[in-house]
């Protein structure tokens, strides 16, 4: 389990290095978009909810990849940039030109990014996540504090927002309340919403320009703006709060605000009440909460002309070099989906091999010619469940016209102790290569260990009298061999 926590923390670090610049590419071709083609602020909206959706996408996909994506387990990722070693521990040169093209494939598939790196990454992401969570769930918190202390809005704005409601055809129960707390009118709510009004708005203001942030909260709730809003908060903290994805975030924002403005201004008959209502709140106003949509969110200017001079802010046709530059933004997007086909940087989980490598990954053809060679994964070859690598393609197709002259003799037992073989510790004898379990094929003198294995093991040699057993005065166990 601690190695599958550690690998899923590796492929978020992976996929976190990756957002770092997709995000850029994206909020650049974002921007090239929105300003070379001519958009309603409906379909820039739109487009910027695509952006970021797309963002997520990518991050997960990229995470996902890596995971599931072939790459190189450990052992071979060590051993790929490992030119064949003699037993003096020379290096030995490849056989062939294409043995040498071979090898230096398997060693460039070996990913450059540290595991360890990675990991780093990953928990420096998630750490970054939490704390944006908690100062999230803190403002949800907090507004849910001052929704409790809230008081209902007078009678007689009840019942112009009665009104307003079924102006807007709105079909989900709204409560509207007013909480001195408060700086600015907001949403608060999915399943049963609430608009929470300032006390000193509802005090100071005109009843007709209170009506229009009314009406102006409740195009929130006819567009879902506040389920649409959290999820920007959610992407805003998967995406590390990068600076582009704050750029289009506050764009989706000021579009949305927009959006909204002109359902207020439908819902009250008036672009002009609106504005005013909103250059009213303006002077009050010292910043929005972005985890709940509110009315002074988005460049007021800005909103303000549109309301009053509407005609004047559609945008005339561009030209077809506009259009061109915007079409080759959209059309640069899928590039984004690039590390999605890079190799898996994670060792440990990707392609683990699925047999045991036998001999410390020695050539078995050169080993039984007395040459230690190691071995390249460029010419691999399995048999009896034991995975072995050959230092050339030649050697390779000799072990498969004859296995049995070159593979291991006992895959089991150890012929000394008869436990579990290791399958790098091994010993050639009378042309054959045998297993054992530990050290002991050093330890043990060469003629007492030639005569164990041909007789069959340690107990077939003292059943059969070639060996005897004593104990010394302090108890130790002596094997008494004799010579063949």
């Amino acid at each position: 389990m601690v190695d599958v926590g550690l690998t899923l923390l590796a492929a978020v670090g992976w996929a976190a290095l990756h957002i770092l610049w997709q995000a850029m590419l994206m909020a650049l071709l974002y921007a090239v978009a929105r300003r070379t083609l001519s958009l309603t602020p409906a379909a820039r909206y739109r487009l910027g909810l695509a952006a970021l959706c797309s963002l997520l996408l990518l991050g997960s996909a990229t995470g996902l990849a890596a995971l599931t994506r072939p790459g190189l387990p450990r052992d071979r990722a060590a051993a790929a940039v490992q030119p064949p070693m003699t037993a003096t521990g020379a290096v030995e040169a490849p056989t062939t030109t294409q043995d040498s093209h071979q090898a230096r494939r398997v060693a460039s598939s070996t990913p450059l990014i540290d595991e360890g790196f990675l990991r780093v990454i990953g928990a420096a992401w998630l750490l970054l996540a939490i704390v944006s969570a908690a100062a999230a769930g803190g403002v949800r918190l907090l507004l849910g504090r001052q929704c409790r202390l809230a008081t209902p809005l007078p009678a007689k704005l009840q019942s112009r927002a009665a009104r307003l409601i079924d102006r807007l055809a709105l079909q989900e129960p709204v409560r509207m309340l007013q909480a001195g707390s408060v700086r600015q009118p907001m949403l608060f709510g999915i399943r049963r919403p609430v608009v929470l009004m300032p006390a000193w708005l509802i005090r100071d203001l005109p009843t007709r320009h209170v009506e229009a942030l009314l009406a102006h909260e409740l195009a929130h709730i006819r567009r879902r703006d506040y389920l649409v809003n959290l999820a920007q908060v959610v992407a805003e903290t998967f995406l590390l709060r990068h600076p582009a994805v704050l750029w289009v975030s506050r764009q989706i924002r000021r579009d949305r605000e927009v959006c909204c403005d002109a359902l207020a201004a439908q819902a009250v008959g008036s672009c002009r009440l609106v504005a005013e209502a909103l250059a009213r709140l303006e002077q009050r106003n010292s910043g929005p909460f972005h985890l709940a949509p509110a009315a002074t969110e988005g460049d007021l200017v800005h909103r303000v002309r549109r309301l009053l001079a509407p005609a004047e802010q559609v945008q005339h046709r561009p030209s077809r070099l506009r259009t061109l530059a915007g079409g080759c933004a959209l059309a640069l997007v899928p590039m984004l989906a690039l590390p999605v086909t890079f190799p898996s940087p994670l060792r440990s989980f990707a392609a683990a091999p699925a047999h045991r490598l036998v001999l410390g990954g020695v050539d078995p053809v050169a080993l039984l010619r007395d040459e230690r060679i190691v071995g390249v994964p460029a010419h691999e070859r399995v048999h009896d469940g034991f995975l072995y690598r050959f230092a050339s393609e030649a050697n390779a197709a000799s072990f498969e016209a004859h296995p049995s002259d070159y593979a291991v003799v006992n895959i089991d037992a150890c012929p000394v102790t008869g436990k579990p073989v290791r399958a790098d510790v091994f010993e050639v004898i009378d042309g054959r290569v045998y297993l054992f379990c530990c050290d002991n094929a050093s330890e043990i003198p060469r003629p007492a260990l030639e005569a164990i294995v041909r007789a069959g093991g340690l107990d077939e040699l003292l059943r059969s009298g070639g060996a005897v057993e004593q104990r010394t005065p302090r108890g130790r166990q002596i094997v008494i061999l004799e010579s063949s």
